[in-house]
């Protein structure tokens, strides 16, 4: 199991702390984690989770906001050349 995997569950558990070079470590061991598969001492923290995936789909909302005035802004210019173009016929 490599670091980065370890991490992923340390920073979802409650015993998670940080240490003197802002690294994840076992507030029950004081190390970092080496378990294979799951942590025996794992503990959710709900808190952290909920945080998250209010986040993640703030995120989200905002990337489709982005998406809706970038579509918003090309039909604007769309019609701005449209109109220039008649404009320049007559």
């Amino acid at each position: 199991m490599e670091k980065e995997e370890r991490l992923a569950f340390c920073k979802k558990c409650t015993h998670r702390r940080m240490d003197l070079n802002q690294e994840f470590v076992c507030g029950l061991t004081g190390s970092i984690a080496s378990f294979e598969g799951n942590c025996n001492d794992f503990e959710a923290d709900e808190l952290y989770i909920k945080s998250t995936k209010r986040v993640v789909k703030k995120q989200k909302k905002s990337k489709k906001q982005a998406r809706i005035l970038i579509i918003i802004l090309f039909v604007f210019f769309v019609f701005r050349i449209i109109r220039l173009i008649m404009m320049a016929e007559h």
